[in-house]
């Protein structure tokens, strides 16, 4: 349990640089966090989950904008990030 408080306070050292790459995936939280169903999620899971490097590189890698206009691309984007979430043991 320390062991991965340790580790969460330091990735939020670590991400809390202002890198361009961590520049685009807070504002892809951003826009995630104003939809009810990636709201239910970090309920669900907590917090934590925006600190794991897994879960970022997966945020990096998806145009999220086009994601949340397109229905179908939204819903097969919310079942990899649940297989995700399932896979990290988040």
């Amino acid at each position: 349990m320390s062991a991965d408080l340790i580790s969460s306070t330091l990735q939020a050292i670590i991400f809390g640089l202002p890198s361009k790459k961590n520049r685009i995936i807070n504002k892809k939280i951003k826009l995630l966090n104003q939809i009810p169903w990636y709201i239910e999620i970090v309920d669900r899971y907590g917090n934590l989950i925006i600190y794991n490097q897994t879960f970022r590189n997966f945020l990096y890698q998806k145009d999220i904008e086009y994601i949340l206009k397109d229905k179908n691309e939204n819903q097969a984007f919310q079942e990899e990030l649940q297989q995700l979430l399932i896979k990290e043991k988040i």
